[in-house]
Parts: structure tokens; C-alpha cells; sequence
């Protein structure tokens, strides 16, 4: 649970490292997309996620600072890859940690059914910050994400959806 705890914390600095200082690009849009491609392959992230959930974390920080060293279109691409991996990411930690819950017998109280709780509602933010940041790309730049990348998030939040509404049902 603590490792949870730190790779949230890796993330969320992560992420005001970018906000801070996204404005300063050190690279062009040519360079932070071929580096995207480059980071896709070298996780085996080209044509789907990782399952493994050390894999993303490590594929997550490292998108975390190619987008803080991004500027332009290129950023916005990154940033939406970003916000699906991280969608994927919780979606899968909710799955993983959910497998120990007993569902008939659910306690709400306790802190494996919290934790994933918590892990469906950053899945779900994750996925609505991503859709809508794929959306606003034009068809050329959605070119530089994976293959029918919208059409897997708009899945994920199905899953999403279902799971939230299993637990708000219980809990």
C-alpha cells in the first residue's frame, strides 16, 4: 500500500513539475513525438498497456518528463497519452486489488475496499481528462497516438462506469 502511496506521490509532483514548467520547451514537436514513439517501444506500449503495474508506473514518470520537456502540439499529444496510461493504470489497480474483496460480504469500511474506491474515481478522472483531450486534437495530431486510442479509453470508462456503479450500489 505504501508503494501505492509513493508512485501517487512521484506522479503528483510529476505533474506540478509540468504544470510549473510545461511552458519551457527544450525540444520541438518533431523530437517530443519521435521520443513518444521511442518510450511506446521501449515499454511495448504500441499497441495496447502493460498489465504489469511496475511496467506503467516506470512508462508513466518517463511520459511525466518527456511532457514536461515538451512545448506545443507535441505536449498536448504526450499529455493525452499520459491521461490514458494513468486511466489504465488505476483502472488495472482497481481490477488487481478488487480480486481480494469478497463481493458478496463486502465491508465498505475497510481499507482494501477504499483503496479501491479510490483507485475507480482517479481511473475516471483520468479517462475523462484524456477523452476530452484527445477530442480537442486535430486528425493529425490524434495520428501520433496509438491506433483507435479514443475508442480504448471510451472502453476503459465503460469498465470504469460499471465498477463505480457495483460499488456505489454496495457501498
Amino acid at each position: 500500500m505504501s508503494t501505492y502511496k509513493g508512485i501517487l506521490g512521484i506522479v503528483i509532483f510529476t505533474l506540478f513539475a509540468v504544470l510549473l514548467f510545461g511552458c519551457t520547451s527544450t525540444q520541438t514537436d518533431k523530437e517530443s513525438l519521435s521520443k513518444l514513439s521511442l518510450l511506446e517501444q521501449k515499454y511495448f506500449m504500441v499497441n495496447g498497456y502493460s498489465s504489469s503495474v511496475t511496467t506503467m508506473n516506470d512508462y508513466i514518470s518517463e511520459l511525466s518528463l518527456l511532457r514536461s520537456k515538451a512545448g506545443g502540439d507535441s505536449a498536448k499529444v504526450i499529455e493525452a497519452e499520459l491521461y490514458s496510461a494513468e486511466a489504465f493504470y488505476y483502472l488495472n489497480k482497481t481490477i488487481i486489488d478488487s480480486s481480494s474483496i469478497n463481493s458478496v460480504q463486502i465491508k465498505c469500511s475497510s481499507s482494501e475496499v477504499q483503496n479501491v474506491i479510490s483507485s475507480i474515481k482517479l481511473a475516471s478522472e483520468y479517462s475523462v481528462k484524456a477523452v476530452a483531450l484527445i477530442n480537442s486534437l486535430n486528425s493529425e495530431k490524434q495520428k501520433a497516438l496509438r491506433e483507435n486510442q479514443l475508442q480504448i479509453v471510451l472502453g476503459q470508462q465503460e469498465q470504469i462506469t460499471q465498477i463505480k456503479k457495483f460499488f456505489e450500489e454496495k457501498c
